[in-house]
């Protein structure tokens, strides 16, 4: 059995991306770049990439890459994806993204939405982070889909950061399940830390997430019994 001890790298930025070969002792040994084609604005503010310089770029850096290197590819552990920020990608049943992507420069906001109502919205009143909200919720890709472009919104059945794209498109459903578990926890984690205001902020794209709506659920009750403990130990 061929041993495993490399690994690839793949860093999506906004103008470039890279994939880079390590060895087990983290010495990188090869690496191969590619220019992205520039964003572009339909609009003044607006920042969009078609998804398909994504994949395409991913690709051949990688296969340049694997062309530079004389290892057996048997001997390749595995391989990690890091991107750009929030970049966001909807894609039907399909797989097939629906749009060109919303780069995270994008400027776009959707005014007058809906305040958080219930005791949600009591509670953002009460603790003065009711404009908060209402700003994180302008800002939000999803209700400008929502709006504007209602039947994209319609037919997404998967609502994706650019990393969990690039995963799909590998091919591992593990793989952007890990990546995307792992933004989420973040996202909580930090959600918990400031007193979870944001937790309604994006239940409108929870059941697009590229994860099992019982996974997401458990992640979340254990990340909220531990904030309340960490509250009551305090």
């Amino acid at each position: 059995m061929t041993e495993k001890n490399y690994v690839i790298a793949v860093d999506s930025g906004t103008q470039s991306i890279r994939a880079v070969l390590f060895d087990a002792q983290g010495n990188e040994l090869a690496i191969e770049q590619a220019q992205y084609d520039p964003y572009f604005s339909l609009q003044p503010g607006w920042a969009e990439q078609r998804t398909e310089d994504y994949w395409s770029k991913f690709c051949l850096v990688t296969k340049g890459l694997m062309a530079k290197i004389s290892i057996d590819p048997e001997a390749i552990a595995g391989l990690g994806i890091t991107t750009q920020r929030n970049t966001v990608i909807p894609m039907d049943k399909d797989g097939n993204a629906l749009r060109p992507a919303i780069v995270w420069l994008d400027q776009r906001r959707t005014e007058g939405v809906k305040p958080v109502g219930g005791l949600w919205g009591l509670a953002f009143r009460l603790s003065g982070m009711r404009e908060t909200v209402a700003y994180l919720q302008a800002e939000a890709e999803a209700n400008w889909l929502q709006r504007y472009q209602p039947d994209i919104w319609k037919k997404t059945h998967k609502y994706l950061l650019l990393s969990g794209y690039l995963a799909i498109e590998t091919g591992g459903s593990g793989l952007q399940l890990i990546i995307v578990l792992g933004k989420m926890i973040i996202f909580l984690l930090l959600s918990v830390a400031f007193g979870l205001w944001i937790l309604p902020a994006i239940t409108r794209v929870i059941s697009r997430l590229p994860i099992s709506q019982g996974v997401l659920t458990l992640a979340i009750i254990i990340l909220l019994v531990y904030g309340l403990a960490a509250e009551l130990v305090r």
